[in-house]
């Protein structure tokens, strides 16, 4: 595989932004956060604060500092700025916390600035949520705190549409955590191996294309069951739903970040060619 093009330089100005904004389009990235593990929870005094999302510095697109060109082709295509609001400060705490020995939880406040610093593509980004080490405990002055039996809420950007969780994230729920997704379309979930039920096929001796379509068909089976527990609100991984949404969220299974940024590809490309057969038709 090619590495090097040393006469790119060389090229029409108009052909070298061509390419920019082809490579610009087709790029999709992973954004990490992490979320507490509603099992250590347990472990601490009292015993349900782990209730936060939190994120260390996000990387930069490499296209954003590639060169000149790169960079302005980028600038079309990306947006600074994720919104993460923590909805933990109730409409009545200005009156119930005017005492200054209560202070913002300091994760959230984090969280947000991270997000004011984060260039990403709304079209075409994932939000990839994974349990992480809390690197310090907040204390008992934090508004997370206050309340240890209150959800704690997080609305996510309106924009997003694709997040994946980790299979342990699946299995272990969100526990004091709420999330608020908006305009979420698509969780992935992240697992070792995707599932494969052979009693789905006859007896007879199976070839290769048999036992892929036994495989997706078996995938299938379990997707349409995580759909239907987070569209029922019965999945552990809980997802804030609005009653009058019109968008309803599927859930997918992949097996790494790879496959995950090449299915997200795959529907930018179907939705392409549907924007541009209605174009056609009308």
């Amino acid at each position: 595989m090619l590495q090097d093009f040393p006469q790119f330089a060389l090229l029409p100005l108009e052909l070298r932004r061509d390419i920019w904004n082809f490579a610009v389009a087709g790029w999709s990235q992973d954004i990490h956060f992490s979320l507490s593990n509603p099992r250590q929870a347990w472990e601490d005094v009292p015993f349900d604060c782990r209730k936060h999302i939190f994120a260390t510095e996000l990387a930069i697109p490499p296209l954003l500092y590639t060169c000149h060109d790169s960079r302005a082709a980028a600038l079309e295509h990306y947006s600074l700025g994720f919104s993460a609001e923590a909805k933990n400060a109730w409409s009545w705490r200005a009156n119930h916390f005017a005492d200054p020995e209560f202070g913002d939880c300091p994760y959230d406040e984090g969280l947000q600035e991270v997000g004011k610093r984060t260039y990403w593509a709304p079209e075409s980004d994932v939000v990839v949520l994974e349990h992480g080490e809390e690197p310090y405990a907040c204390d008992g002055t934090s508004i997370c705190n206050s309340m240890p039996y209150r959800r704690h809420e997080y609305r996510l950007d309106e924009r997003l549409k694709y997040m994946a969780v980790t299979m342990d994230v699946w299995n272990g729920g969100t526990g004091s955590i709420l999330l608020d997704v908006p305009g979420l379309q698509v969780l992935f979930v992240l697992v070792d191996r995707k599932p494969f039920f052979p009693f789905l096929g006859s007896t007879a001796e199976k070839n290769l294309d048999t036992l892929q379509s036994l495989k997706q068909e078996s995938c299938r089976i379990i997707e349409r069951q995580m759909t239907e527990a987070v569209r029922s609100d019965s999945a552990l991984f809980h997802i804030k739903r609005d009653r009058d949404a019109t968008v309803f969220v599927e859930v997918v299974l992949v097996e790494s970040l790879d496959e995950l940024l090449e299915r997200v590809g795959q529907r930018r490309k179907d939705a392409h060619v549907r924007k541009a057969n209605n174009s056609v038709i009308m």
